[in-house]
């Protein structure tokens, strides 16, 4: 398998290849995010609609990452847990996690639906589509 750094195009330096990668990831990052936000906007409202049913507070949860460039940002999330939860500790730290979990909150984790807020995040140029990786600050 050929690496783009190991293709070599005659004229063109690899930074000018690289750069043209780059326009072009970040063209198709933009087109389909865009398609996605309008196709998935029904879904969208219904899952907001359900969250706010199911429980007091805020319809999306944010959390501090680094991303494309080391830059600091807010990955977006449908949230998921009830408000009177720790502030900042991961499920899996808490004890009797299940309980912290709202009913609508258990659906989305199970069909993964609480990541959808992420498209948003590729809209804006933070994350990729092609390499979702991002760190939380508390793995720095």
């Amino acid at each position: 398998m050929t690496s783009l750094s190991q293709i070599a195009l005659v004229g063109e330096s690899r930074s000018e290849v690289l750069a043209m990668y780059m326009i072009v990831k970040r063209f198709r990052d933009i087109v389909l995010s865009f398609i996605g936000l309008i196709v998935l906007s029904p879904l969208f409202l219904v899952l907001m609609l359900a969250i706010k049913l199911d429980s007091k507070g805020p319809i999306v949860f944010k959390q501090k990452r680094v991303g494309i460039h080391k830059k600091h940002f807010s990955i977006l999330k449908f949230r998921t847990m009830r408000i009177d939860t720790l502030k900042d500790t991961p499920t899996h730290m808490l004890e009797n996690s299940e309980q912290w979990i709202t009913k609508v909150g258990k659906f989305l984790r199970k069909t993964s639906f609480d990541e959808l807020p992420r498209i948003w995040n590729i809209f804006r140029g933070q994350i990729s589509a092609g390499d979702l990786k991002e760190m939380s600050l508390e793995t720095l």
